[in-house]
């Protein structure tokens, strides 16, 4: 409609509307290469994101086996020990303290902490690595 208008009003000079229509299309033509550079960007910059963020849940899965894998090598370790060093590695592995694993279990804290302290020393010897130290509250 702008461009009728400017016609209509400009009709004896048809050199200055053709001026003006080729300027239009000029800035027309440039606001679409803007608009699809930004969009090319905000792809690509999508993209970008995605293999990012791919990459750190391809690493996180890895780890995650690898730990799963650690913990049925301890869990095995500790399956051929007595009942009651069994106990305290589940009650130990849903992340229960010595405090809470001992209500739970009705024995004292410090008997906990000698299971945990013999089952530490059970896995170092067999397995050659070391379970986390207890947590202080």
């Amino acid at each position: 409609m702008a461009i009728v208008r400017r016609i209509r009003r400009q009709a004896d000079d048809i050199d200055s509307a053709e001026q003006w229509l080729k300027q239009v299309a000029r800035s027309k033509c440039k606001a679409f290469l803007v608009n699809a550079k930004k969009q090319s960007l905000i792809k690509e910059s999508a993209e970008a994101h995605y293999a990012a963020t791919a990459e750190q849940e391809r690493h996180c899965r890895f780890q995650e086996y690898h730990l799963q894998e650690r913990v049925l090598g301890i869990r095995e370790v500790v399956e051929k020990m007595s009942s009651i060093y069994v106990e305290v590695f589940e009650l130990w592995e849903q992340g229960l303290t010595e405090t809470e694993s001992a209500a739970v279990l009705k024995i004292l804290p410090n008997t906990v902490k000698s299971r945990r302290n013999k089952i530490r020393k059970v896995v170092r010897e067999r397995l050659g690595v070391s379970l986390p130290p207890k947590k202080r509250k």
